[in-house]
């Protein structure tokens, strides 16, 4: 995964936690936990789908080739990436938070 992959990750998970946080009301981790359990999400989501061959990377190799492919990468491929990290980084937050909310109540 190169950087333009791991920042439009991050981005997405990140925007995917601090969504489904507050979707959960009594059940919110705050915004630090929301943004942390939608990074790991993100993360493990955009990999299992490259894994998968749902989505392709957005360019690999150097970072001089990131930056080169930056310049002509097509807007479906982020937006893509963008999507699977937050619905990804959302569902990971939610399981969190019922997870922690279950433990809570023993």
């Amino acid at each position: 995964m190169d950087i333009v992959s791991l920042l439009t990750t991050l981005v997405g998970g990140a925007i995917g936690g601090n969504v489904a946080g507050p979707a959960t009301q009594d059940k919110n981790l705050g915004v630090l936990g929301n943004t942390i359990a939608g990074l790991v999400g993100g993360a493990a989501g955009t990999y299992i789908m490259q894994a998968m061959g749902v989505i392709s990377a957005l360019s690999s190799g150097s970072t001089t080739e990131a930056v080169n492919t930056l310049a002509s990468m097509d807007w479906n491929s982020i937006l893509a990436h963008l999507g699977v990290s937050a619905g990804s980084g959302a569902v990971v937050t939610a399981i969190i938070a019922y997870v922690k909310d279950a433990m809570g109540k023993k």
